[in-house]
């Protein structure tokens, strides 16, 4: 039991080996995280871009809109 509760109680760490990752899946992973933000970006960028064209349309229908109604109450 001594022997037990000194390898619980050890100040020396035994490295998990599961942990150990190798450089090459490192740099696999960086690609990944830098491809996700580039494919981010263009999305962030579409996204806008048809939130722009919305509003577009949305304002141009309005103002047919209200010309409508105004030559129709004439």
């Amino acid at each position: 039991h001594q022997r037990l509760l000194c390898e619980i109680f050890n100040e020396i760490c035994i490295p998990d080996l599961r942990s150990n990752i190798n450089v090459d899946r490192i740099l696999t992973l960086r690609r990944q995280v830098d491809a996700l933000k580039i494919h981010r970006e263009t999305f962030e960028k579409d996204l806008n871009e048809l939130e722009d064209k919305h509003i577009d349309k949305k304002r141009k229908f309005l103002e047919l809109n209200e010309k409508f109604h105004n030559e129709y109450a004439d």
